[in-house]
């Protein structure tokens, strides 16, 4: 549906949003259940480790890998915010402005997105006693912005979201959020491993014999079927990709940093020569984050040509 075809909305919106009254908002993992579980998840990786014939100390250290993604990810995880604030959300034209005592924020409907989620989901009502499902928008810096708190709001802004061909996303937050996460990383490990090994049968059927080549087949299998299948989860998956400039910078750190930590690993699998391996990370380098930025602006152009209503 074009753009054209939604009712228009007045403009602008103004909607007040009183302060409300804070408490414990207990739906999220605790930081203690988040390592617990990454705990064992790192006992497991020891455990496929050492069955695969990995030595003690490549073991530990992919285990320790796990505990820091871990404990990076409980850091992540909301706890008791600050108390919520008055604040006035207007939106005039493509721009909505978010007034507070102390601040005020102004951000383009086209750098952000939207979805329909809860209202503790905001950082500034996480604690609060509101509850319901209300539009989130998703701004450029990855922050929700709960609006429509009033009932008779709510269309209305859904209306004004798909006027300005502001993209619908998914709920990350939550259960399916975690989970459908959880599903990407383990596609990734797994499209990992089976781009290694096909790159080790590649090696053995050119009959390559020095091994320095064959373990630069290896480790291009491992970062092409690896990278590939996690973008390509990435983007496809309805509603996961969003299309702000939060979400394009992650994606491109990713697509820079993830050659280099491959090749330059110490791990006897993938360790390859100092000089092979600084070439080999520099072509991958440039060639990943062009790539990357190449679907990013097709997947952005799709979104904003065809908005979900």
């Amino acid at each position: 549906m074009k753009a054209d075809e939604f009712p228009r909305v007045s403009l602008p919106i103004i909607e007040w949003q009183a302060a409300a009254t804070a408490r414990w908002c207990g739906r999220y993992l605790r930081s203690s259940e988040v390592r617990f579980g990454f705990l064992l998840l790192s006992l497991g990786v020891l455990f496929l480790c050492g069955i695969n014939g990995c030595s003690f100390w490549e073991s530990t250290a992919v285990a320790a890998v796990v505990m820091c993604m871990g404990w990076y990810l409980s850091t992540l995880s909301p706890g008791r915010g600050k108390n919520p604030r008055p604040r006035q959300i207007t939106l005039h034209g493509d721009c909505l402005e978010i007034q507070t005592p102390d601040s005020t924020t102004r951000f383009s409907l086209y750098s952000a997105c939207w979805y329909v989620g809860k209202i503790s989901d905001d950082p500034s009502y996480c604690d609060a006693q509101l509850k319901g499902s209300v539009p989130i928008v998703v701004s450029p810096t990855n922050t929700n912005v709960a609006v429509g708190l009033d009932p008779d709001l709510r269309e209305t802004w859904e209306r004004a979201f798909a006027s300005h061909q502001c993209p619908r996303v998914i709920r990350r937050e939550g259960t399916f959020g975690a989970g459908l996460s959880f599903v990407i990383a383990a596609a990734f490990l797994a499209s990992s491993a089976a781009g290694y090994q096909l790159g080790h049968l590649l090696a053995d059927a050119w009959c390559v014999t020095p091994s320095a080549h064959a373990r630069v087949v290896r480790a291009f299998g491992f970062i092409s079927f690896g990278f590939g299948a996690y973008l390509t989860l990435w983007m496809t998956i309805p509603g996961w990709y969003r299309p702000i400039p939060a979400e394009h910078h992650g994606l491109l750190r990713l697509a820079v940093l993830f050659p280099s930590a491959v090749v330059l690993s110490p791990f006897r699998w993938l360790a390859l020569p100092w000089p092979v391996a600084v070439v080999f990370a520099g072509i991958l380098t440039l060639l990943l984050p062009v790539l990357t930025a190449g679907l990013i602006r097709w997947r952005d152009h799709v979104l904003r040509r065809a908005p979900r209503p």
